[in-house]
């Protein structure tokens, strides 16, 4: 295996680890975690009508969380299907069908540890990693555009 394949696969391993391990977490461990990044934000972060609301940040912040980790799976496994040099539809059908998977798995883990599971942070899981996939492809189009700029 290539180097960069290597790394790339590192990434997905160590994210997937990251995801997963929150599921992992007991309810009160990830409520107190929540409340703990509500409270750091609070200081003139967060709008003054957010924080009358108290369930409203720690609910955004909950959802953020979901929606950034897959974005970094989604610029991992976008990254890993490049350095495989893998054709557009491969690299879409792949990362889609381990992007759903990881997803569901995670909100399955959840079922067995007390806490809720959801269609809906599915869904967002699935627009997390579809925005960084996009993400990771248009960085990839500007490298290589700024290369072929040099080059010619």
């Amino acid at each position: 295996m290539k180097q960069r394949q290597k790394r790339w696969t590192i990434l997905i391993i160590v994210t997937l680890c990251f995801i997963w391990g929150n599921s992992l977490m007991p309810p009160a461990v990830s409520n107190a975690i929540s409340d703990k990044i509500t409270q750091l934000l609070s200081g003139g972060v967060l709008p003054a009508e957010m924080e009358a609301n108290s369930w409203l940040p720690s609910f955004l912040i909950r959802k953020t969380a979901h929606f950034t980790e897959f974005a970094l799976l989604g610029i991992s496994l976008a990254g890993a299907c490049r350095a495989r040099n893998m054709s557009k539809r491969e690299a879409v059908l792949l990362t889609a069908l381990c992007g759903v998977l990881a997803a569901l798995v995670d909100e399955t883990i959840q079922l067995f540890n007390g806490r809720t599971s959801s269609v809906k942070d599915v869904w967002l899981d699935s627009f997390g990693l579809a925005a960084g996939c996009c993400l990771t492809y248009f960085l990839f189009r500007h490298i290589v555009k700024k290369q072929e700029h040099k080059a010619g």
